[in-house]
């Protein structure tokens, strides 16, 4: 309102970079079944690494305010893994907010660990106090681009959206995204944004609209 502005200090941490997915635009996992083999960049945070992390969020620019944690579709991690990491955030950094996992993250982990949805949103959000989760991985919505995008071990645009309602009925607001930059139209990116808008007009919980754009390897340094 009027002169005030308001801003979070967010710290990131990405627990494992291993991924069961394997998506063509993202430069950022390392093959899950590379696992226990010779692979350079692969690896998984220890609880102690977390508090590691912790460490350094609390210290800088006054502290962070926001937690903010993602991380590959590890599929050797259980649930208890996620507790752990989240009650260990809430333990350091009590007035932090803490917000994790992108909703394709806990629409696996409940698959890979035999749970539903709802039981795995009630446990994080029992264990930790998950506050909100991150949004990522709405990608774009349409199925013939989403297909050139991502791989079958990431769940559909429709099925993103279904999640986003349990989640959001469960207590657990969050953001909203869209990568664009890759192959989609600009049809693709409205039908995405008309989406997420009948979704919020639905069950309420969306915080914010991220949209990030694909970056070329040519154009990163």
């Amino acid at each position: 309102m009027g002169d005030t502005v308001t801003y979070a200090v967010s710290y990131n941490i990405n627990y494992s970079n291993y991924c069961a997915a394997s998506c063509p635009i993202c430069a950022f996992y390392v093959p899950a079944k590379l696992k226990g083999k010779t692979q350079r960049g692969g690896y998984e945070l220890t609880v102690d690494d977390v508090k590691r992390e912790l460490e350094k969020a609390r210290g800088g620019l006054g502290g962070a305010t926001e937690i903010h944690i993602v991380g590959g579709f590890n599929p050797y991690l259980p649930l208890e893994y996620y507790e752990e990491v989240f009650r260990t955030v809430k333990k350091y950094m009590p007035d932090a907010t803490l917000k994790a996992l992108t909703i394709p993250e806990i629409d696996f982990i409940a698959r890979t660990t035999g749970n539903s949805l709802k039981e795995t949103v009630l446990r994080l959000k029992e264990a930790g106090g998950m506050e909100a989760h991150t949004g990522g991985g709405a990608e774009i919505f349409d199925p013939e681009v989403r297909k050139q995008i991502t791989t079958k071990e990431k769940i559909s645009g429709e099925k993103w959206l279904e999640d986003a309602k349990v989640i959001h009925s469960l207590g657990v607001p969050g953001n909203s995204t869209m990568t664009y930059g890759h192959v989609e139209e600009w049809k693709h990116i409205v039908d995405h944004i008309i989406k997420i808008r009948e979704n919020q007009r639905e069950v309420p919980g969306f915080l914010s609209f991220i949209p990030p754009q694909v970056q070329p390897r040519e154009h990163t340094t």
